[in-house]
């Protein structure tokens, strides 16, 4: 199973396409690497439900790559490709708003114990990630390997 995890920012229009089934070349965009953290984030965001249950997994899957991110995280692939629709990005972005560090790092260690802190180091990043694409109106590429 993969490790690190990536988000970077994707035009709508090229989320348009990628939805469509085409293969469009993407020009180099905002990225937020958030490392390992992907997997706290998954198992914390899941307890919450929808919206923030996409955050990780996104609301489409890579045509090329239709696994979903369980599948992935059962180790049955080596790599995940997701797509966060702009709508779900700003419901996302939104939440995430509501949200601290300290409110993060409550429900981590309700789910994890108080050793745990991957997490809590990368939600800044992940929380700039949301915020940065919904406000000009981009959906993400999640990319783990």
């Amino acid at each position: 199973m993969g490790v690190r995890a990536t988000l970077t920012e994707i035009p709508s229009d090229l989320f348009e396409q990628v939805i469509a089934g085409r293969e469009p070349t993407f020009p180099d965009q905002p990225s937020h690497s958030i490392d390992k953290a992907w997997t706290d984030f998954h198992a914390v965001f899941k307890v919450k439900g929808p919206p923030l249950s996409f955050a990780i997994a996104g609301d489409h899957l890579y045509s090329l790559s239709p696994h979903r991110l369980d599948d992935f995280c059962d180790g049955n692939h080596e790599y995940y490709i997701g797509f966060v629709s702009p709508r779900l990005v700003r419901e996302v972005a939104d939440v995430l708003s509501t949200l601290t560090e300290t409110d993060y790092k409550r429900s981590e260690s309700e789910l994890f114990g108080n050793d745990h802190g991957y997490g809590e180091t990368f939600f800044p990043v992940l929380k700039a990630a949301y915020t940065e694409a919904a406000a000009r109106k981009n959906s993400l590429m999640i990319v783990i390997f």
